[in-house]
């Protein structure tokens, strides 16, 4: 049915954004930033992140608005699937 592929797609958006989060955030920071995940408000924070102009933190793999970019994609492509 249309309800359970939603729900399967959102768990795959809320585990590629996890593994996104953890290839790209240093050790020190993956318990707080896969709550932020896990919690469904990383695009919130991203965006406030990206407005305040925020700089990636030592350790960051991408820039804030690259991080954005690729959480708003992964969204994008895996809920549009059913």
């Amino acid at each position: 049915s249309f309800a359970l592929a939603s729900v399967i797609c959102l768990g795959l958006n809320l585990t590629i954004q996890s593994g996104c989060v953890f290839f790209s955030k240093p050790p020190d920071k993956q318990m707080k930033e896969q709550a932020i995940v896990w919690t469904l408000i990383k695009h919130g924070v991203d965006a406030y992140r990206v407005a305040t102009k925020a700089q990636a933190q030592e350790g960051d793999a991408i820039d804030t608005r690259s991080e954005m970019t690729m959480a708003r994609v992964v969204e994008m492509v895996t809920e549009s699937i059913p």
